[in-house]
């Protein structure tokens, strides 16, 4: 939603978003920021504990590294790609099956 105003008044009218595009960019964005963003921060000062502590098993040091390479690597292809115009988006996420194929995917 989008805040609008109306000439001749002083209140502030609401405007939904429109674009399927767009509704779905906000959504990604403010999931992202509720819940991935935190995750990443809580999980790298984790990381940075997990060097100095001596009784922490090596498995779970590896798993935890795991899990922020991970998110660190989503968190950053979705940058990569969240400014694209919606026409290049959707072009690219049609050819989802023609990339895993070309990569090697079963």
């Amino acid at each position: 939603m989008r805040i609008t105003h109306v000439a001749g008044d002083r209140r502030d009218h609401l405007l939904a978003l429109q674009d399927v595009w767009e509704i779905f960019r906000v959504i990604v964005e403010e999931r992202k920021k509720r819940e991935i963003d935190p995750t990443l921060t809580v999980l790298r000062a984790c990381a940075v504990e997990a060097e100095s502590d001596p009784q922490l098993e090596q498995a779970t040091k590896v798993k935890m590294e795991q899990v922020l390479d991970f998110l660190e690597m989503l968190t950053t292809t979705y940058d990569d790609y969240k400014h694209l115009p919606p026409a290049t988006m959707q072009r690219f996420l049609k050819m989802g099956g023609k990339v895993a194929r070309l990569l090697g995917g079963d």
